[in-house]
């Protein structure tokens, strides 16, 4: 029982990292001036950030992981069984955006501290939820 406590302990603290992560690069979307990430190398937040691909039909990928992390919060906290048979579709959909992000950033040939942030997040998210 101590196992699962600690393990949805862990998973509310994922959501709530990778939500602020979100959320900064979300704010960073309509307000460029706030982006704080060294360029030096492969790493340039700032082309990563502003490229066509941080957008999928015309909706920020910032808002469409933010929304991934609040939904996902809801369906670790509901009790109704229904709603949580979802849940393994939508980390299907947080894969999803990984390996959207991954690819972008290779095309891209830069990478994003706090895309790769993320995607980091959502994978161990997925990894500790299947455990």
């Amino acid at each position: 029982m101590a196992y699962k406590r600690i393990k949805k302990q862990y998973m509310g603290i994922l959501i709530a990292l990778g939500l602020a992560i979100a959320m900064y690069t979300l704010l960073v979307h309509f307000q460029p001036a706030l982006l704080y990430c060294p360029s030096v190398g492969v790493i340039d937040c700032a082309l990563v950030l502003k490229s066509s691909y941080s957008m999928v039909f015309g909706i920020p990928l910032a808002l469409l992981a933010s929304i991934w992390f609040i939904a996902m919060s809801l369906l670790l906290s509901s009790k109704n069984k229904n709603i949580s048979a979802i849940t393994p579709i939508w980390l299907m959909l947080g894969l999803g955006g990984i390996a959207y992000s991954i690819i972008a950033q290779f095309i891209l040939g830069k990478a994003c501290i706090y895309c790769l942030s993320i995607d980091t997040i959502i994978a161990l998210f997925v990894a500790l939820y299947v455990m």
